[in-house]
């Protein structure tokens, strides 16, 4: 058939932008404030650490206290996602996190704050994010539609990818200038922004189950923008590829965005100096986005609503579980053999990845059948 013997009305219609939802244009806003607090914190978290103990290992150790909450904790966070109302959990761990930041902020200010404190206070944040990551991710189909739900998951990622722009170099500028004070209370300060703006969420539907079973060594500077360069090509990827990286979802980009962040990471444990280190980490973060987005979308997509929150708890076990333990074994081998070394050795675990899932078959992308 010709392309002129196409009528425009067979001619499917462009699916909305979700941010003309209300309830996702609040949730995308608080989201993406608070993920910018979120990057700000861990930045501003490990440059402090650093500076009060002068080593990696307890920089890794805070960091482990950030992550390891949320090995311990997702399982049981995706079944209490998947019981409770959605909104309330959220706007009680932010209440949380918040509270947190604002005792982070004043022992900081006071001079108190010691590698105990700040681990146990990191924890804790860790804790809330356990209980807050699949209970956002389960979130987001209830506030649009099947046919925008892919572009609502990008527009998810967005936010985190931005956040990582923004908040590392925003943390490089209030650690350079206004201090470390000033910065975790800027964090402290993102929680009530989406606390807020969770609160003018009201007709959000939430399926209530009950029948369900359980079975199923830089500079301040430096470190702020290298992060930041990541995001920004993580960001990158999102605005101008966004369409791309949608048709081609199910056909197995995953494994091409691990070895670019092979090519990035390693190029970062090899690079010389700042100048080439940015480019690597922009690369990275190509790379990083690549393959998340294209994992999320077919986990949200196939799974049914009934199981969300269960299945993007393992997801973020999954996600987060490695970091976890490669921040705590990372610290302290950079202590020994060198923070570059280090980083070209653990890039090879994703160049491992990236070839073990190009020799597995693409799924089929049939939706997985929900419980009986």
């Amino acid at each position: 058939m010709a392309a002129e013997d196409v009528a425009p009305d067979d001619i499917p219609p462009r699916p909305r932008s979700p941010l003309h939802r209300r309830e996702f244009k609040l949730y995308f806003t608080g989201n993406l404030v608070s993920n910018v607090g979120n990057w700000l914190n861990n930045v501003a978290l490990a440059v402090y650490m650093r500076h009060i103990t002068h080593s990696s290992f307890w920089v890794g150790v805070a960091t482990f206290g950030l992550l390891i909450p949320s090995i311990v904790f997702a399982l049981p966070a995706g079944v209490l996602a998947d019981r409770v109302d959605r909104i309330q959990l959220l706007r009680r761990s932010q209440w949380v996190m918040g509270t947190l930041a604002i005792v982070l902020t004043i022992l900081v200010g006071a001079g108190e704050a010691n590698r105990y404190v700040v681990t146990l206070i990191a924890i804790g944040l860790g804790i809330g994010v356990a209980l807050a990551i699949p209970t956002m991710q389960a979130l987001i189909p209830l506030m649009v539609p099947h046919d925008e739900l892919g572009d609502a998951i990008g527009l998810n990622a967005l936010t985190f990818n931005l956040a990582r722009v923004v908040g590392p170099a925003l943390a490089a500028v209030a650690l350079a200038t206004i201090g470390a004070t000033f910065a975790f209370g800027l964090n402290a300060a993102s929680f009530f922004v989406l606390i807020a703006c969770l609160m003018m969420i009201h007709r959000v539907p939430f399926p209530r189950k009950s029948e369900l079973s359980d079975r199923y060594g830089l500079k301040t500077g430096g470190a702020g923008w290298m992060v930041a360069a990541w995001g920004g090509g993580a960001a990158l990827v999102i605005v101008f590829g966004r369409e791309l990286i949608r048709k081609t979802t199910h056909r197995g980009l995953g494994w091409v965005g691990l070895f670019l962040l092979f090519l990035g990471v390693f190029g970062l444990g090899a690079a010389p100096d700042i100048g080439w280190a940015i480019p690597a980490c922009l690369l990275a973060g190509v790379g990083y986005i690549i393959a998340s987005m294209a994992f999320t979308t077919t986990i949200q997509q196939d799974v049914p609503e009934a199981l969300r929150g269960r299945v993007s708890a393992i997801w973020t076990l999954a996600f987060l579980a490695p970091r976890a333990f490669a921040a705590l074994a990372e610290g302290a081998l950079a202590d020994h053999i060198g923070p570059r070394i280090t980083t070209s050795l653990f890039s090879v675990i994703a160049l491992i990845a990236a070839v073990s899932l190009r020799r597995v078959q693409a799924p089929t992308g049939e939706p997985i059948p929900p419980p009986a």
